[in-house]
């Protein structure tokens, strides 16, 4: 084996159950060299959006709603060039995850 180069054996991701992963795919954790088992950084990433979403729609419930379908959490108000041209803020009618038309306050 050449120096430098990191082993591709197997790791699993505790969240999406892959076990396919490289150690360069995983997120750094502790135990994570021993124990070939962690969180990938996909799943990572993800997992802090969605935190970060729910958090800053706990401290302004009432500028955020939620999607029945897929359980996302997003602003009440559509962004985007068009709106801010206007100086309007325009009410979402849909998810803008999954398109669909069943959404509620938070």
């Amino acid at each position: 084996m050449h120096q430098g180069v990191a082993m591709h054996t197997d790791y699993s991701c505790r969240t999406c159950k892959r076990t396919d992963l490289s150690v360069e795919q995983m997120k750094k954790y502790k135990f994570l060299l021993t124990r070939k088992k962690g969180i990938c950084k996909p799943c990572h990433s993800n997992y802090t959006k969605i935190n970060t979403r729910i958090k800053k729609a706990e401290k302004s419930p009432e500028d955020t709603l939620s999607c029945n379908c897929c359980d996302s959490v997003f602003s009440k108000y559509q962004t985007g060039s068009s709106t801010q041209k206007n100086g309007n803020k325009k009410l979402r009618t849909y998810c803008p995850f999954c398109k669909s038309e069943e959404i509620d306050k938070f």
